[in-house]
C-alpha cells in the first residue's frame, strides 16, 4: 500500500509549551489552510491537544500551528515540544 495514498486519516496532535495568551488555537492545516474541524483552544500554560478526521489527497501537506497573532513559546528538551501523529484509516 503506498503510504501516500488518498483517503481518510486520523491525526493526533499534542504541544507542550511555557506560555501563551489567551484566545491562542493549536491547529492542522492542509495545504496551508486550516482545517476548520481540527483546532483546539490554548490556555495560558501547560499542553494541548486534539484528534481530527480528514479526508486527505496524495500529496497534501500537513502543518500544525499556532493560528493566532501572538507568539507561544514550546517546552524545552526533554519535553517533547509538538508531535503530530497521522494514520491511514482502512
Amino acid at each position: 500500500m503506498d503510504r501516500y495514498a488518498s483517503g481518510e486519516y486520523q491525526i493526533d496532535y499534542q504541544i507542550n509549551y511555557t506560555n501563551s495568551l489567551i484566545g491562542s488555537m493549536l491547529a492542522v492545516a492542509v495545504n496551508g489552510v486550516v482545517s476548520e474541524n481540527a483546532s483546539t483552544p490554548i490556555m495560558p500554560s501547560g499542553s494541548a491537544s486534539g484528534t481530527a478526521l480528514l479526508n486527505l489527497n496524495a500529496g497534501d501537506v500537513i502543518t500544525l500551528r499556532n493560528h493566532f497573532l501572538a507568539p507561544l513559546s514550546l517546552a524545552l528538551a526533554p519535553v517533547e515540544g509538538a508531535r503530530m501523529d497521522i494514520t491511514k484509516k482502512n
